[in-house]
């Protein structure tokens, strides 16, 4: 009986790791996917991350218009495997002639 219970522990948690491992794989490849999916939709002039943890992605860097990071966050959302989308992208600032250091 005792050696039953010595076995267990262990293989529970061998099963628990293997478990983990397989949840960040699939956060890996969700982002993978989200991220090429962004990537074209975007202008050039846009630079997207995305970070994906238990399907909820995350949505970080700089927009050319307000049009692009809303785009970004409807895209990303449409991608099998993400429940959620927290949208931190911020806008590109515009330079005008009044901004410009000389």
């Amino acid at each position: 009986m005792k050696l039953d219970r010595f076995l267990f522990a262990p293989a529970c948690a061998a099963l628990m790791f293997v478990g983990l491992a397989a949840c960040n794989r699939d956060d890996a490849s969700v982002t993978a996917r989200a991220q090429g999916k962004v990537n074209l939709a975007m202008s050039p002039d846009s630079t997207v991350q995305i970070v994906v943890h238990d399907g909820h992605a995350t949505l970080t860097g700089m927009a050319s218009s307000e049009t692009m990071r809303t785009r970004a966050g409807e895209v990303a959302r449409h991608v099998e495997g993400v429940d959620g989308v927290e949208n931190q992208i911020t806008l590109t600032p515009v330079l005008t002639g009044a901004t410009v250091p000389r």
